[in-house]
């Protein structure tokens, strides 16, 4: 009687626990297998998870051509300006949108009747903004400037300046000299090529130094360089560091983008699936990265998580 007992009672235990006599006991529980993380082929950065968080993403134009800044942060604010397609036009030429935090999703058109070639370049106050643009019907490339706090935008190169000095061919913005000067470059022929001091309020156009080779790289995006040691780091392409130097943000061989932690000694892989990247800008909060792609333009809080 006792073992009859006995033997209820521990068939009473074995189904409590999900055992059946005579059946095979269930499978364990599966963990979810965890994604390895991407093998870092510079040993002294090892790779860690993702820090980032996504912010918002925005329409860029589209153009895998070198055109200057086609992002530029406020040199004071958390303001994105950047070139969106315009109309039914989604290639080369478009308009400046601003996007502010907090909902970057919702820009500002800053104007409509223009097309904006690119090379983004905020005055240093941040009260105007210069771009490089191309004039219709003449497809004649200028540049010119927005004044934020009135609203209206002027043609530094108007009528026949335009072509006068350098022709039909693409300009560049080497910088603002003040609040009301700005240097720019200029094609001056096949191989030629001509910096100009424009004085805005006065409209004064005086070439500075002498005329030079055609720069090949005159209308690459703007990026923060710094001197490293190569056979610590990675194999960079376009290594931009923000303002601060602790952080880079550089794509590889395989057009991935990768945020690397100078003073941690560690890297990850921002996820932007499988666009490929084309120019990054830094807030100057050395946190807030932009980064444009082929589709988008990806608005990275990289010190999140």
């Amino acid at each position: 009687m006792k073992r009859f007992i006995l033997i209820i009672w521990g068939g009473f235990l074995l189904t409590a626990c999900g055992l059946v006599p005579g059946l095979p006991a269930p499978a364990a529980a599966q963990e979810p297998t965890p994604t390895p993380l991407p093998t870092s082929v510079a040993p002294a950065f090892p790779t860690i998870p993702d820090r980032s968080c996504l912010l918002a993403t925005l329409d860029p134009v589209r153009t895998n051509q070198e055109q200057g800044n086609l992002l530029a942060w406020h040199p004071e604010e958390k303001t994105l300006a950047y070139v969106s397609p315009k109309g039914r036009s989604i290639w080369f030429t478009g308009r400046v949108l601003l996007a502010q935090e907090p909902n970057f999703q919702k820009p500002e058109v800053l104007f409509e009747n223009i097309s904006v070639f690119g090379d983004l370049t905020w005055s240093p106050s941040g009260n105007q903004l210069a771009f490089v643009a191309l004039r219709l019907p003449e497809d004649v490339y200028t540049v010119m400037v927005t004044n934020l706090e009135n609203g209206q935008t002027v043609d530094l190169l108007p009528g026949d300046q335009a072509t006068a000095t350098s022709g039909n061919g693409s300009k560049g913005i080497i910088g603002w000299l003040s609040e009301s000067q700005i240097r720019i470059i200029a094609s001056c022929g096949i191989d030629c090529d001509v910096m100009l001091d424009i004085d805005i309020p006065s409209g004064r156009v005086v070439p500075y130094g002498e005329t030079m080779r055609h720069q090949t790289d005159r209308l690459s995006p703007t990026r923060k360089t710094m001197p490293f040691d190569e056979t610590l780091y990675p194999p960079m392409r376009s290594p931009n560091w923000s303002p601060d130097g602790k952080k880079v943000i550089y794509f590889d061989d395989l057009d991935q983008a990768w945020v690397l932690l100078t003073e941690e000694k560690a890297q990850y892989l921002l996820d932007i699936g499988l666009q490929t990247p084309y120019e990054s800008h830094w807030a100057g909060d050395s946190r807030t990265l932009a980064l444009r792609t082929d589709d988008f333009i990806f608005l990275f809080d990289t010190e999140c998580r």
